[in-house]
């Protein structure tokens, strides 16, 4: 399965690289970008491993019969991190 990510994604990790540098997560600016660039590794490598879930209610307007699979980063000095990825389960018939 290959995984592909929107440019919104990327663009939402990039700017996450910011933001917990500026909030003090971390020290250290290039410590943030290592914490989010493997994180998205992660995902890239094992999002077709991972559990995938019915989605939540709330979720129609995303499409129909969607799922997830959660993502956890955890690390001692900044806590737990959940990423919700959200895939049609069924192709759409053309």
């Amino acid at each position: 399965m290959k995984v592909l990510v929107l440019p919104e994604v990327r663009q939402y990790l990039e700017s996450l690289k910011k933001i917990l540098f500026e909030n003090e997560y971390f020290g250290f600016e290039d410590t943030a970008q290592k914490y989010v660039d493997d994180l998205f590794k992660d995902i890239k490598t094992n999002y077709p491993t991972k559990l995938h879930k019915p989605a939540p209610d709330f979720f129609p307007k995303y499409g129909k019969e969607m799922e997830y699979a959660v993502f956890k980063k955890t690390d001692t000095q900044v806590g737990t991190y959940s990423l919700r990825f959200i895939k049609s389960m069924k192709k759409q018939s053309t």
